[in-house]
């Protein structure tokens, strides 16, 4: 057995039992990062600090009779989260230099639990975009395809992952920047409701939808942290697939989908209802062109708040001047020059308002009666349109024979639940033909965290094989393939 293919529970029953120390299983991820480091994961990866760590942890656990929750288990931590006395520079030039204090309440509580700091991931400048093609630190690359983008804006979270550099990341996830990278490398990955986990101490766009998302290769993993990061002890069990009722809103949400994308769904689909799922095919009112409408215009009008709050508060040395225009990326320069250039204020601000005040309370209303005119308990849908698509393409991609916008077209099924502050999971459900992961997303109305987990723990199944099988193998490794769909290992992973 490979340490590195553990998953995070599996890591710490290991841990646990004594099987291994947690310098032997460090030691081992840090061997596996390094043979993946063309895949770019990492912008920050401080061996001998992640290796003391590793150490102090096995002291503690020889001195201690009792050890925390995460002893012993190495968690990624995106670029954008404070962490103490190392480089918080969230991909931007302007930030290179800035050594927060303090870790920021999520790393804390995760330090707290016993957790080991397993370094910085590499991300898309400013979590402004869904390709974490960052010009300053280099492309992020999908494990299974490395010419394509391992999705962003927590591109280096899912590719460490899915790489086996480490079981589990902390992504943070404004309109999607958890959800699609996790679909794009086979991954599971969880938004939370707005408000769940703190939000203190990070890079902000927007605080009414940035929000720290766990990234796993398995839903069990997922609500180990969510227990963590969210305080509360209640553990969820599998929901019976019987007694679900899932929405499937095509209108808008199956619009101009990639085929190869659209044939894995609905297989996806299929094999719940043959399990007992009822699917109830209904639309959603009011979903038309709401992430231009609402979701860009409150984050546009409050980013012009919330970076410069975010600086005075802990980076009091660098002004927002300077870190927009030492913005490298020029698909992050365009927005964000435009965002705080002082002729844009007042047109900003003014379409801020209408959003925040009128436009978000709308669709949120509209998915509340959706919610209760069908009797769901959750919502399922492609997590994206599209599979990776290749880097380089930030402007404009290829979807159906022409070319669209690039980050339009990434976020258009993640961010209508984020604008009002749902709580999503994606899942992975299988791969195209060309060998790359699709994901299955499932929203839930606020404050349904546990029982959205829930309902993943039971979907999870109708996928894999049962639990003590790992999922979603690198390349190389030996796996499981969910009946009728070929899987491919990804690219930079050594072979066992």
């Amino acid at each position: 057995m490979n340490l590195y293919d553990l998953s995070a529970v599996e890591a710490l029953e290991g841990l646990n039992k004594g099987n291994f120390s947690a310098v032997e299983y460090v030691e081992e991820l840090l061997t596996q990062a390094k043979s993946s480091s063309a895949l770019n994961a990492f912008s920050y990866l401080p061996n001998d600090l992640i290796l003391e760590e590793a150490k102090s942890s096995d002291e503690f656990r020889r001195c201690s009779g009792s050890t925390g929750l995460l002893c012993g288990l190495p968690i990624a931590i995106k670029d954008n989260i404070n962490v103490a006395h190392q480089p918080t520079s969230a991909g931007t030039p302007g930030l290179k230099n800035h050594f927060p204090a303090r870790d920021a309440p999520v790393v804390s509580t995760l330090r707290a639990a016993g957790a080991i700091v397993f370094g910085r991931t590499n991300m898309h400048e400013l979590a402004y975009g869904l390709t974490s093609n960052n010009l300053t630190y280099g492309a992020v690359k999908n494990p299974f395809d490395p010419t394509r983008v391992a999705g962003g804006s927590s591109g280096g979270s899912a590719a460490a992952v899915a790489a086996r550099m480490v079981p589990c990341a902390l992504g943070t996830d404004t309109g999607g920047s958890v959800r699609v990278p996790a679909a794009f490398c086979g991954l599971a990955g969880f938004r939370p409701t707005l408000g769940r986990y703190c939000g203190e101490a990070i890079v902000p766009i927007s605080h009414s939808r940035d929000t720290v998302g766990p990234m796993t290769r398995n839903v069990e993993d997922i609500v180990l942290l969510d227990q963590i990061l969210s305080g509360h002890i209640q553990k969820p069990t599998p929901a019976c697939l019987t007694d679900l009722r899932i929405g499937v809103p095509r209108n808008y949400f199956f619009n101009d989908i990639d085929p190869q994308v659209a044939n894995v769904i609905e297989e996806a689909l299929a094999q719940l209802q043959k399990l007992g799922v009822t699917l109830i095919e209904a639309d959603i009112n009011g979903l038309t062109d709401c992430n231009p409408l609402v979701g860009r215009p409150i984050s546009s009008g409050e980013v012009l708040k919330d970076l410069p709050a975010y600086l005075e508060k802990y980076a009091p040395n660098i002004s927002v001047e300077d870190v927009v225009s030492q913005v490298a990326s020029p698909d992050v320069k365009e927005i964000i020059s435009y965002q705080f250039a002082p002729k844009n204020r007042q047109q900003i601000l003014k379409a801020y308002n209408i959003a925040i005040s009128s436009l978000k309370p709308a669709l949120l209303q509209n998915y509340q009666h959706y919610f209760d005119r069908n009797q769901l308990d959750a919502i399922a849908l492609p997590t994206a349109l599209v599979v990776a698509p290749p880097i380089g393409e930030d402007a404009s991609m290829e979807l159906n024979g022409r070319r669209v916008p690039t980050t339009p077209t990434l976020v258009h099924n993640s961010g209508p639940s984020s604008i009002i502050g749902l709580p999503g999971l994606t899942l992975p459900v299988g791969m195209t033909s060309s060998g790359l992961p699709v994901g299955l997303e499932l929203d839930a109305p606020a404050g349904q965290d546990i029982r959205l987990l829930s309902i993943g723990l039971a979907v999870e199944k109708c996928f894999y094989k049962p639990a003590g099988v790992r999922h979603n193998k690198p390349a190389g490794v030996r796996h499981n393939k969910p009946a009728g769909v070929r899987r491919n290992k990804p690219a930079g992973v050594r072979r066992s």
